[in-house]
């Protein structure tokens, strides 16, 4: 995530879905050597981007929400990976995961972002 000058959300959201999906499309082209299950995975989730990008572009006022939600469910998974952290893993390690929860965090505040149980339709 980045902080953006303007709240333009609705770019800042389809940038983003725009990147992941380029993301995709490259695993699924260098990788066409692994097993189905491996595309299947990755076209499940250009499908979503998909679904993601037609709902956004229908209601534009929801990108703030998405955004939101990614936010939060980005601090989920790496409190999850804090909580799997064992004698062993190294402090650099753990520094890393708190710099980025604390990344999001602040970028959470300088927008106003509130967490988001699920994607809903007006």
């Amino acid at each position: 995530m980045v902080h953006v000058q303007e709240n333009d959300y609705l770019l800042l959201a389809l940038r983003g879905l725009a990147n992941y999906t380029g993301v995709l499309f490259d695993r699924l082209i260098s990788h066409r050597q692994l097993p189905i299950e491996y595309s299947a995975v990755c076209g499940r989730n250009l499908f979503e981007c998909y679904l993601m990008v037609a709902y956004i572009l229908k209601e534009p006022s929801k990108a703030k929400e998405f955004i939101s939600q990614k936010a939060f469910e980005d601090l989920e998974i790496n409190e999850g990976f804090l909580s799997l952290t064992t004698a062993t893993t190294s402090e650099a390690s753990i520094k890393q995961i708190r710099e980025r929860m604390d990344y999001i965090k602040e970028v959470i505040k300088t927008n106003g972002l509130t967490p988001v149980k699920k994607m809903e339709r007006k």
